[in-house]
């Protein structure tokens, strides 16, 4: 293998799950020393992403300082291939790691292709088959596994799904990386500060159910509906609704407009990382249409609504762990979760289907190996 001083890895991310899940990774490679690891944050969710590097003690080499409030779809993407273009360029790393589906995935993955630079896809293998749910992620992450030479499966699933589409050369099941942040987290959760209102939330020792909602799918096609089942469920069970208000003035405005003089509803910012974990650790159910929370109840011994159609998940409804909840029918909706409450709840039994945390450490070793075939 060559020289380590004249290896390089360059891992791109730009979203706030995106930090949660590439952080493990970093600090892996970093530990590795074989060599130099820079991390680019693109500035896709710029403004939430900070306290989550704060989280991991991560300072990252490069910045490219985009914003994109209330931008276009392909305006984003194109704004990001052409700076990562630029910082590719310069770095000329011999490797670019890209994680899960969003637009700072697929911008590094192309500028990389562009640039004839390898790329190592994060949580390949995720699919629902349906291009419109979750929009647009499910085709970003279709068109990242045809660029990428390494595949980072997190399920037998998904390396499965990898195969059906003809990907049969460096494939590695190796878990998932949110399990690995997850655990780093929940393992060291006293030391943190959590937020004034969950610690407030927390000390009162009362039940609550936690929901959190943001998909851009869910906004254009299901947002009223979302809202009725939310005080459909308050009523009925009468258990405090703890709501997670994205940022997203479209999200946020029209939830507070509905909820905020309502006493047993509780809205919350974005709250920290070990905050969330606190929440999702001390909640009754969650109701969420989020990807990475799927993985985190398992995590946490949680049941799942998913407040979606479909899920590229079905991993956390085959174990137990979660269900979809078809928001084109509230009252439906709703009377399974009252049904839920009320039921005898045991302890899962079935393992993690993400993963022990350890897959920071599995893909650090794949590299390795890539690397002693590339270059010996």
């Amino acid at each position: 293998m060559k020289q380590a001083e004249t290896l390089s890895i360059a891992i791109i991310a730009g979203t706030r799950p995106e930090i949660i899940k590439v952080a493990p990774v970093y600090l892996a490679c970093k530990a590795e020393k074989l060599w130099n690891t820079t991390l680019i944050l693109t500035g896709q969710h710029r403004d939430l992403v900070n306290p989550f590097l704060d989280v991991f003690g991560i300072t990252p080499e490069l910045d490219l300082e985009l914003r994109h409030t209330n931008s276009q779809v392909g305006e984003i993407l194109g704004k990001m291939i052409a700076a990562l273009t630029v910082e590719l360029s310069k770095l000329r790393p011999n490797l670019v790691l890209v994680q899960g589906d969003t637009s700072s995935a697929l911008a590094g993955a192309l500028a990389a292709f562009y640039l004839k630079i390898p790329v190592g896809h994060i949580e390949a293998g995720l699919r629902t088959n349906d291009f419109s749910s979750p929009f647009p992620e499910e085709m970003n992450r279709v068109l990242i596994s045809k660029i990428a030479i390494l595949h980072f499966a997190p399920t037998k699933r998904a390396l499965d799904n990898l195969k059906s589409e003809g990907i049969s050369r460096s494939l590695y099941l190796t878990g998932n990386t949110g399990v690995d942040a997850l655990l780093l987290v929940k393992n060291n959760l006293p030391k943190y500060k959590l937020g004034p209102e969950v610690e407030k939330l927390l000390a009162r020792n009362e039940k609550f159910i936690l929901t959190t909602f943001h998909r851009r799918e869910n906004q254009e096609d299901f947002f009223p509906q979302f809202l009725e089942l939310i005080s459909l469920v308050s009523q009925k069970t009468g258990i405090k609704i703890v709501i997670r208000v994205h940022l997203s003035p479209n999200v946020s405005d029209t939830i507070r407009d509905r909820f905020s003089n309502q006493e047993n509803i509780l809205l919350l910012p974005p709250v920290d990382y070990p905050s969330l974990i606190a929440l999702m650790s001390r909640c009754e159910v969650i109701i969420s249409d989020s990807g990475g929370i799927q993985e985190e109840a398992p995590s946490l011994d949680k049941h799942i609504f998913i407040a979606r159609t479909s899920t590229e998940r079905p991993e956390v409804i085959e174990s137990g762990y979660g269900e979809l909840l078809d928001l084109r029918s509230p009252t439906d909706g709703a009377q399974r979760i009252v049904e839920f409450l009320s039921s005898a709840r045991t302890v899962h039994t079935s393992p993690n289907p993400f993963g022990d945390g350890t897959a920071s450490a599995q893909i650090v070793k794949a590299i390795v190996e890539y690397w002693r075939q590339a270059y010996q």
